[in-house]
């Protein structure tokens, strides 16, 4: 009798409106993430065929600095835009949201434009040659670009519209490896021709981006005139997650340098191609259950002044973090199985002499994918200012861990060394969300 009337309460779950919608959007949402993984797997493939270790190292590390703006002023923005979403939805035409959006969005474009320009500049000056002055040129725009691409994402992200961010998170993947290769094949095997490639990739996804906020988003948007203005909310939550984004930058990339100052750019090139193959798709997933559940969770905790929604909000978002650490145990298993051949179909042979560190490397990001998971504990919320002292301290811990391991141990010690931060880091983030939901 008892399993009946569980079996009945399942079915009616299975059959309400509700259901029926989220489990569209997750079907979308995890065709986008499945597919540009897919697309990143093909293009290390390609790029790894015809690019030696050692150009592949210049290629990470410029990767690396483009993506500061990503991880500052396009985290901070994105998150703001997903989670302030829901709130300028209820405040009639937000002219206050829209203005804001304009603000980042102006500034990312003058900001990474003079950078580049600035950088151009000074390498000229220095006399250090036109092939170093283009690649860091060119990487500074393909950030900018990047972080305009997160801002618009992140716009459609907010509304739910799971289709469009699905393609663009496709077309960016494939469209940038195969743009890049193309570039590489009729002119030269060089890491600022295949940044230019992605630089052209992404700017033609901002525009297509959008075009549809405009057809799906403006074209629905309320035209009643209210007096709120959140902005300062907004910038509020904006700049704490920006200035924890610049530590995240450092804590994300500070694994390529060390290698670059105590090993080779040939361990750089050979680290990088293993890492996009393992601790990147674990990036992907993370970013999957976030911008899948994000949404949900955020208009569920609203404003964040009803106490019971809240708790509801950190108790799915705990049940969901237990889910994913079985899964990384059952991938890290698979993988210790399988890593050396996963490895030949998807990298190089030139590349083999690091087949070995797969499994770790994917355990690492793993780890550090669940932690991620459990922030969402905290961005629910509307203050973000905690994110400044954890992201500082994980950039510490990061900066510790892989520079002390690749001094003492080389690339051996890169690799374990990023296990140790990762698990360090889960530690701190499982112990805010203890916190917060404690006095929640």
């Amino acid at each position: 009798m008892h399993n009946g009337a569980n079996m009945k309460k399942w079915i009616q779950i299975i059959r309400h409106p509700s259901f029926k919608h989220f489990s569209g959007e997750a079907f979308w949402v995890a065709t986008g993430v499945v597919f540009s993984t897919i697309g990143t797997f093909a293009g290390v493939r390609l790029l790894t065929s015809v690019m030696t270790p050692a150009e592949y190292g210049r290629l990470a590390l410029a990767v690396s600095m483009a993506l500061g703006l990503v991880y500052s002023v396009g985290f901070g923005g994105g998150e703001g835009v997903i989670r302030f979403f829901p709130i300028a939805q209820q405040d009639g035409a937000a002219e206050w949201y829209w203005r804001s959006l304009r603000r980042c969005f102006l500034g990312v474009a003058v900001l990474s434009g003079v950078l580049a320009f600035f950088s151009v500049l000074i390498l000229f000056s220095l006399g250090l040659g036109a092939r170093p002055a283009f690649l860091w040129g060119v990487a500074i725009l393909f950030g900018g670009a990047l972080t305009l691409h997160n801002l618009g994402i992140s716009l459609h992200t907010g509304a739910r519209n799971r289709k469009i961010v699905s393609a663009h998170q496709c077309a960016l993947e494939w469209g940038r490896f195969l743009i890049a290769f193309g570039l590489v094949y009729i002119w030269r095997d060089d890491a600022s021709v295949v940044l230019l490639g992605f630089l052209i990739a992404t700017i033609l996804l901002v525009v297509s981006e959008w075009r549809w906020v405009q057809k799906c988003i403006l074209a629905d948007w309320s035209k009643e005139e209210t007096p709120a203005d959140r902005t300062t909310d907004f910038f509020g939550y904006f700049w704490p997650m920006a200035v924890a984004g610049l530590f995240f930058w450092l804590q994300m990339f500070v694994d390529r340098w060390a290698l670059k100052a105590f090993c080779s750019l040939e361990e750089v090139g050979v680290y990088f191609a293993l890492y996009q193959i393992s601790y990147s798709p674990m990036i992907h997933f993370s970013r999957f259950m976030v911008g899948l559940l994000g949404p949900v969770l955020y208009g569920k905790s609203g404003d964040g002044t009803d106490r019971e929604a809240t708790r509801e909000t950190l108790l799915i978002n705990e049940k969901v973090s237990l889910l994913l650490l079985g899964l990384i145990a059952a991938g890290f298993g698979g993988a210790l199985w399988l890593g050396r051949p996963i490895c030949s179909l998807l990298v190089d042979r030139h590349y083999s002499g690091g087949f070995w560190a797969f499994p770790w490397i994917l355990l690492s990001g793993g780890i550090y994918a669940i932690a991620q998971q459990l922030l969402l504990s905290v961005y629910s919320g509307t203050c973000t200012r905690v994110m400044i002292p954890v992201r500082g301290l994980s950039a510490a811990l990061s900066c510790l861990f892989y520079l002390a391991g690749a001094f003492f141990w080389g690339f051996p010690g890169v690799v374990f060394g990023g296990l140790a931060f990762s698990v360090s880091f889960f530690i701190i983030t499982a112990w805010i969300h203890i916190v917060r939901r404690r006095f929640s």
